[in-house]
């Protein structure tokens, strides 16, 4: 994971989970480690971006909500 905050937002560039190790929740154990950290600092919103084959239902399940779409994005999918 890889991510910067200034005031209010935070921003993740990327998350990356090798393939053999995905289903152990190290992902959700990764993004929550992010908000503790964040949350003292006063970061209110963290944002992110993820293309719809991708990890969008993962981070949906973590309670993050689509905010806007690129119909044309990453390789032509709903980014």
């Amino acid at each position: 994971l890889t991510a910067e905050y200034l005031e209010t937002l935070c921003t993740v560039h990327l998350v990356w989970i090798k393939d053999e190790l995905r289903g152990l929740h190290i992902g959700t154990e990764l993004l929550l480690k992010l908000e503790e950290y964040i949350k003292p600092k006063g970061c209110t919103t963290i944002q992110l971006d993820t293309t719809e084959f991708q990890a969008k239902p993962f981070y949906e399940k973590l309670g993050y909500k689509v905010v806007a779409t690129l119909p044309k994005g990453f390789k032509g999918h709903v980014q």
